[in-house]
């Protein structure tokens, strides 16, 4: 099954005012835009750590930048690439409990931290407790890691895409 998302959904990039890494982050959505061929005005954002001058960049860009957190739909509604550099355990179990469903989790391509390692580096007694989506969806999605980037070594390391695979089981 080939995908094509028509949005994207960006949690927890930091601060491009603030931050080198969140300015390249932001350089690799914008990039994977136009790659993917998703206007920036199908682009939704959000950080609590936002701060003004970041919310003009993103009008300025034609991107939305999302104010207030009851206001961040996770629940995705059409094909969408969840950009989320980074993110805690927490939000991406939120985003994939909004989304738990054979459909949904289909129509999602991931890029963020890889999930395997979080199998890897927890028990998985703790993550079924702690993070029940993520415990089942890890083992089966397809993850690549993104090139390690020498100048910009922080920004995108551990950093993927992921897909689900069609033909595999959701619990």
């Amino acid at each position: 099954m080939c995908i094509k998302p028509r949005k994207v959904l960006c949690l927890g990039l930091g601060s491009p005012a603030g931050s080198r890494d969140a300015r390249a982050q932001l350089a690799l959505l914008s990039r994977l835009c136009s790659f993917t061929d998703i206007g920036l005005m199908n682009v939704s954002l959000y950080d609590p750590i936002f701060t003004g001058a970041d919310e003009d960049l993103f009008r300025v860009l034609g991107m939305e930048c999302i104010n207030d957190r009851k206001d961040v739909k996770h629940s995705l509604d059409c094909p969408t690439i969840l950009y989320m550099p980074h993110c805690d355990l927490v939000l991406y179990e939120m985003v994939l409990r909004a989304n738990w469903s054979r459909e949904r989790l289909c129509s999602m391509v991931l890029i963020a931290n890889n999930l395997h390692d979080y199998l890897e580096r927890n028990a998985i007694s703790k993550l079924e407790v702690k993070s029940p989506c993520l415990a089942r969806l890890a083992p089966i999605i397809e993850s690549h890691l993104l090139p390690a980037s020498e100048l910009y070594p922080t920004a995108f390391n551990n950093l993927s895409g992921a897909i689900r695979e069609e033909s595999s089981t959701v619990r």
